[in-house]
């Protein structure tokens, strides 16, 4: 893509140059053409800007000093100092095929400087075309780093949304694309005059979306029992005669008397299997008619996703606040990162986010495998702008190990060009 960018760009100089030789009392070109070509000079420096780091040869260094080394039976964690794209390419070696989740919170583009990575790209026509291909050349190399059931969650705001979500299509496939979530991030108008902004988005894609999995803890509003130290709940409404629109008045509800004229002869005889093994059980109904019930266990129940999270920003800074840190603006709570990784994820998953900021993704790893016993690794890359790594990313995941009783273990790389004297 970037390639033909370039290639495209390099003809439109070529052809200006040619126009104004052949007219050159006019100067052979208009001021408009004049600033549009300007403009997309401008782009094409900062892409070639950004692409230099292509021709170095890079190797990732282990600081043993910096890593933190806690149970050792326990996953295996990585924390990576320098710039996300070299460091992307150095994962393909080793890691291509094998990222089950990834989580990023680039820089919205919004024209105001961020912490991490400036939130600004050169100004006028070109700020939206510097700002994707910067995002384009990231993107295309974390596409192969994805499992065959890996799925990838951007967030982002309204500046850059629609632009983002071509770009993707391009990139990860338009049939590849689940859904855009909304993530309702504030509350109260603040210094709005017109509209008060209180959501971003969430794209969301997977590697290939015939196998990728989706799920969500199932909210359990009915009564619970326990057996054998297990909780479960009875559901009785999981044989149903269709899906979808029902009528008023109707159950929805396929009882066993009903079976075999709604979903076939086959059916029945599964669901008598099934009752026969104890797998399910019959209540009688006061009409006479018998649901077809069966126990689920909790920590196993899930439904799908909702494409709503309501998550308040605010707790992003609690949830630093809480380990002694400050300092750093905008950080996204852990809970919501969180959602998604357990959405996506296995109990064994790698979880990759190379905006990582302060950190925001490995915490919330280390809280999912605390509270469901999982052993999910995750890989977090940032520059150190402002000592940002050492001083926030990796003191973060190291008071989070603490506060989330769950040791782990760090270890610590920084990016080193071997081509520099």
């Amino acid at each position: 893509m970037q390639d033909d960018f370039r290639t495209a760009l390099l003809n439109k100089v070529k052809s200006a140059l040619e126009k104004a030789e052949q007219n050159p009392e006019r100067g052979g070109i208009s001021f408009q053409e004049l600033s549009s070509l300007s403009d997309e000079l401008k782009i094409l420096a900062e892409t070639l800007r950004q692409s230099e780091t292509q021709t170095g040869d890079f190797i990732l260094k282990e600081e043993p000093d910096f890593s933190i080394n806690g149970n050792p039976s326990e996953p295996e964690n990585i924390l990576i100092e320098g710039d996300n794209l070299p460091v992307l390419r150095l994962l393909s070696g080793t890691c291509k095929g094998k990222i089950d989740v990834i989580y990023i919170d680039p820089p919205y583009n919004t024209g105001r400087n961020g912490f991490v990575y400036g939130d600004r790209f050169s100004g006028g026509a070109g700020r939206h075309s510097s700002w994707l291909a910067f995002m384009a050349e990231r993107l295309h190399a974390a596409k192969s780093l994805l499992s065959e059931t890996g799925v990838i969650f951007i967030s982002i705001d309204d500046n850059e949304h629609c632009r983002l979500k071509i770009l993707c299509d391009e990139i990860f496939g338009e049939e590849n694309f689940i859904g855009t979530m909304i993530h309702q991030r504030a509350k109260g108008g603040g210094q709005a005059k017109l509209l008060v902004r209180g959501h971003d988005y969430i794209l969301l894609y997977a590697s290939d979306i015939k196998t990728a999995h989706l799920s969500r803890k199932k909210v359990v509003q009915k009564k619970t029992c326990v057996i054998n130290g297990d909780r479960y709940i009875k559901n009785d409404d999981f044989l149903r005669k269709s899906f979808g629109k029902y009528k008023k008045n109707s159950d929805r509800r396929c009882f066993y008397e009903e079976i075999e004229e709604y979903k076939g002869a086959a059916k029945k005889q599964e669901t008598d299997r099934k009752l026969a093994s104890g797998e399910y059980f019959l209540e009688e109904t006061e009409s006479g008619m018998h649901k077809v019930c069966r126990y689920e266990k909790i920590s196993e129940s899930r439904s799908k996703l909702y494409s709503i999270i309501k998550i308040l920003s605010e707790e992003g800074k609690k949830d630093l606040e809480k380990l002694g840190i400050t300092g750093f603006d905008y950080p996204k709570p852990v809970e919501l990162v969180k959602f998604l990784v357990e959405a996506a994820s296995k109990r064994d998953s790698v979880i990759l986010d190379f905006f990582a900021g302060s950190g925001t993704t490995g915490h919330a790893v280390l809280r999912l495998n605390a509270e469901d016993g999982g052993r999910r690794s995750f890989i977090l890359c940032t520059n150190n702008e402002n000592n940002i790594c050492r001083k926030i990313t990796r003191e973060r995941i190291k008071r989070a190990m603490q506060a989330e009783q769950y040791g782990g273990n760090l270890k610590f790389f920084t990016l080193e060009n071997t081509s520099v004297d």
